[in-house]
């Protein structure tokens, strides 16, 4: 799988990054971990409610729990993220909103490498201090409000002008981050982690049964 879909994830690392949760749960040698895991939860649970569908239904229940919550709360821990400051440029802007009457900006973050995992980002002044909007003064032409948004372009293109102006007063992007780099050693991470639980389990069973038995 992870082999077939390379070619589809390198010409859409923008809207299918690798190390977001839809595409790395499907990916590498996690799969294979899950369902280690899965089945030795499923025989726990089974082998503690002895009834077949109420364990069927606490299973999927539980399982279906953990894959949401080990995303969010255990993957971005696994390894120590890239806290960084950058200049505003469209590797760290991904969305620009604009107030064409009072030239109001405000900048929506990614990660600065593409296919990154941004785990926070914000818009700081000269004294790092995180501000919601970038208000320009009115004696700045390059982000006037008539001059309409621009591509990545040229050093002549007016959002580029923009964006150099706004790095010349001193505000920035705080970003953290995970760089796509990091995809395989969160892969075999997270599927140690899996199989360390899965491992447990049966240790468990095997030593309710013997008990049972004794």
């Amino acid at each position: 799988m992870t082999w077939w879909a390379t070619t589809f994830e390198q010409a859409a690392v923008k809207d299918f990054p690798r190390l977001s949760a839809m595409v790395f749960d499907a990916r590498g040698v996690v799969p294979i971990a899950y369902s280690a895991f899965a089945f030795a939860l499923g025989v726990t649970i089974g082998m503690l409610v002895r009834r077949s569908l109420p364990a069927m239904a606490l299973t999927l229940a539980a399982f279906a729990v953990i894959q949401v919550a080990v995303p969010i709360v255990v993957r971005p821990h696994l390894l120590p993220a890239i806290d960084g400051t950058f200049e505003l440029s469209p590797s760290t802007v991904d969305g620009i909103g604009r107030n064409p009457n009072t030239g109001v900006f405000h900048f929506e973050a990614k990660a600065p490498d593409p296919g990154g995992w941004l785990l926070s980002g914000e818009t700081v002044d000269a004294a790092g201090k995180p501000v919601e909007n970038v208000t320009m003064p009115t004696s700045s032409g390059a982000c006037s409000p008539s001059a309409p948004p621009g591509g990545r372009g040229t050093g002549a293109d007016p959002m580029d002008l923009c964006l150099a102006e706004i790095n010349r007063l001193g505000y920035r992007q705080h970003l953290v981050y995970h760089p796509p780099t990091r995809f395989w050693p969160f892969q075999w991470i997270e599927s140690a982690l899996y199989l360390a639980l899965a491992l447990g389990l049966a240790g468990f069973c095997f030593r309710w049964i013997r008990r049972r038995l004794a």
